[in-house]
């Protein structure tokens, strides 16, 4: 049988003992002239000590933290495929696992400044293990020249445990308002009792089969699907506590897991969807959408470690939900440089496992419009966008608390409106021997609410997690004989870390904007090796990038690198 094959291999290895590997390779046999055989393998595995240092576990004997800040990342894909004239299929199975020494736990604001790569030795026992194990088969088939379908059966399973401190922003935040005590406990110079550490223990199981339909009919291109979905969440998180004693941890009991510790989350989802592609003439195009998402979705909390004894539940929630989905948008070619667009859809958030029966998803009308600019030599693209949220809801997690504090469950802000404006333009420009890419993008965008539905905000409150001003430049240099070098800058702009921080001037209620320049050069050595290296964050600025969870947290600091890309 004829064969062929293709893979590529890329690592990369940092200053700090990182290591980054990708490789993938497979091939295509074909038994007769109309049918063939395919696979793929592709593995990733990274790993990294990290760029924090934990403080010492003992001020007594001086004795250093023996574990780093990084991680260990395994990932293996492997596909295999039939492809006939018609149709084909594919299976494909997915495995991956994941050590990282993370934690919730960040750093007071005038520790940050001092040094913000410091990790408090409260957190040196924290980790999180990951396992993920996937599979999926896809079946594509052109029954004619104008009719096809393709349709995918999936099942995902994901297991994690991430034992970390509880309950650390309480420490964080007093020590912030000048409390010693609580700042003693953070450096390790007070003893304290009762630390709570918790298995964030949870085990998540995704499934479910959709199909899609494909009809050209003239100058529609018509698409009709339906997605059948079943999602579960099993949470059972044990905690155990933690004394520190001479700035290390000693271990003191377990703790069961109970009530919100202790609960099944399970949903159901049905989705349809038509859509019309419709070219009315040469320069006018047309998107039609009607998209119908119906969810059941329902939480049992148990009061007890056995869940099958009697009297072992303790609560049970259930909602439902179903949204109608329209949508349009129409492009106008004004001649071969110029387009201008334009789109109206309405948009939908399903509500978590934890909703209660009263509680409705979020939903919101999104307008856009535009024009785009293309010539030989450049691109430019400018959009505005206006959002109309009738009820904004946050999601709330140990992770990223709500504003109004809640760990779990939502909180609904009320009315809300996103607008801004998306500018990005790029150009190739050609000189003798070289090229001179440049590019930029740019984000406004003002995101406020409309009316409050909760005591202590008001219409006019920044929301929360929404920058106002992202930037992005990039320019480089491309050499005739593949030698090319690229330099970004990138810009975020500070962010609420609540709701509402615009009325206040308390600097804890915000993240700080900072720029950052990256550099990296590909030096071709043979047609099938490449070497690059890079620096990241060239200038070495590190800003508050978060508040959340539990503290003040910073970017990425300088990183340089090296590596190699061969193609095989």
């Amino acid at each position: 049988p004829l064969q062929n094959s293709h893979g590529a291999i890329e690592l990369e290895l940092d200053e700090r003992g990182g290591t980054d590997f990708f490789g993938y390779y497979g091939e295509k046999t074909m038994l007769d002239e109309n049918n063939a055989l395919l696979w793929q393998f592709e593995t990733a595995q990274r790993s990294s000590p990290g760029f924090k240092s934990i403080d010492s576990l003992d001020r007594t004997s001086n004795q250093t933290s023996t574990q780093d800040s990084g991680f260990q990342l395994t990932d293996y894909v492997l596909k295999l495929g039939w492809q006939g004239v018609r149709q084909s299929v594919t299976l494909k199975t997915q495995y991956s696992e994941e050590t990282s020494n993370e934690t919730y736990l960040g750093l007071t604001d005038t520790d940050f400044n001092a040094n913000p790569n410091r990790r408090y030795g409260l957190s040196n026992i924290d980790q999180m293990n990951n396992h993920h194990a996937g599979i999926s088969l896809q079946h594509t088939i052109d029954w004619n020249y104008n009719w096809s379908q393709e349709t995918q059966v999936y099942h995902q399973r994901f297991s994690r445990d991430w034992f970390k401190l509880a309950g650390g922003g309480d420490l964080i935040d007093a020590a912030n308002q000048g409390d010693a005590n609580a700042q003693g406990i953070l450096d390790g110079t007070i003893d304290t009792s009762d630390l709570e550490y918790k298995h964030n223990n949870r085990d998540y199981i995704s499934e479910g089969i959709s199909t899609r339909v494909n009809l050209t009919m003239g100058d529609h291109l018509l698409q009709a699907g339906v997605r059948l979905h079943q999602d579960e969440m099993d949470r059972f998180q044990p905690a155990e506590i933690y004394d520190q004693v001479g700035g290390a941890l000693v271990f003191q009991e377990n703790v069961a897991a109970t009530g919100g510790d202790n609960r099944l989350e399970s949903a159901e989802a049905v989705s349809f969807w038509l859509t019309d592609d419709w070219q009315l003439n040469d320069r006018v195009n047309t998107q039609l959408l009607l998209r119908h998402e119906a969810v059941e979705s329902s939480q049992i909390q148990y009061a007890t470690v056995d869940r099958t004894e009697a009297g072992s539940v303790e609560s049970t929630r259930s909602n439902d939900s179903a949204e109608l989905l329209p949508g349009a948008s129409i492009t106008f070619d004004v001649n071969e440089k110029i387009q201008l667009l334009a789109g109206v859809h309405r948009g939908f958030s399903p509500l978590g496992g934890g909703a209660q029966a009263f509680e409705e998803p979020e939903t919101s009308v999104n307008y856009e419009a535009g024009m785009r600019f293309r010539n030989e030599q450049w691109f430019t693209e400018i959009i505005g966008f206006y959002s109309d949220f009738n009820n904004k809801a946050e999601n709330c997690s140990v992770g990223a608390p709500c504003t109004n504090g809640d760990t779990s469950g939502r909180f609904i802000t009320g009315e809300a409106t996103i607008a801004g404006l998306e500018l990005q333009t790029a150009a190739q420009i050609q000189f003798s021997g070289f090229a001179l890419p440049i590019g930029a993008s740019y984000t406004y965008t003002q995101a406020e609410l409309d009316q409050a539905d909760i005591s202590g905000l008001a219409a006019g409150d920044q929301l929360k997690d929404v920058p106002e001003h992202l930037l992005r430049l990039q320019t480089g240099y491309e050499a005739g004989n593949g030698w090319n070098t690229y330099v970004i800058g990138n810009y975020i702009d500070e962010l609420c870390a609540t709701t509402g921080c615009n009325r206040t001037s308390d600097s804890l209620s915000r993240t700080e904007d900072f720029w950052t320049v990256d550099l990296i050069t590909h030096i071709p050595l043979q047609p099938d090796l490449e070497l690059f290296v890079k620096a990241a964050n060239v200038f070495d600025q590190q800003a508050i990038v978060s508040r959340s969870p539990d503290g003040a947290r910073p970017n990425l600091p300088l990183t340089l690198s090296m590596g190699v890309n061969i193609a095989l």
